[in-house]
């Protein structure tokens, strides 16, 4: 799942997000969750919901603050764009393997489509874009 606001694209607030995620892991007889997320406290809502189920990239998150583009935020250390960069990539890769996708509209779930060969099972958050 990838959860941005990217270009004045609503995202689904946390709470759709979970109940979206758990609905669908149900229906879908999903095991496992790969969430991709640079926020720290999205990362921390789902694994305290999801347990062990929910699988991370092992990076660096940061403490989002809402209204400001998660591009504008960096982590103090060398090559922080390079690394970030790299970061993106490899969960596109790694989202682009999994059988099922949840995903709020974006730029990044286009690169994913890209790579994989398909999905069992799609689900897009639609809420529309900021005015």
């Amino acid at each position: 799942m990838l959860l941005t606001n990217l270009n004045g694209i609503i995202s689904p607030p946390i709470s759709l997000a979970i109940d979206t995620v758990r609905t669908k892991l149900d229906e879908w007889n999903c095991n496992k969750i790969f969430l991709a997320t640079e926020d720290k406290g999205i990362e921390q809502k789902f694994k305290d919901i999801f347990g062990d189920k929910c699988l991370t990239f092992d990076k660096n998150f940061v403490d989002y603050v809402p209204g400001k583009a998660i591009t504008s935020f960096h982590i103090n250390r060398e090559n922080d764009l390079y690394l970030s960069g790299k970061d993106y990539l490899i969960e596109i890769l790694l989202l682009s393997m999994c059988n099922s996708f949840i995903v709020a509209r974006g730029f990044g779930p286009v690169g994913v489509m890209l790579f994989a060969e398909h999905f069992e099972n799609a689900f897009a958050f639609d809420l529309g874009r900021y005015k």
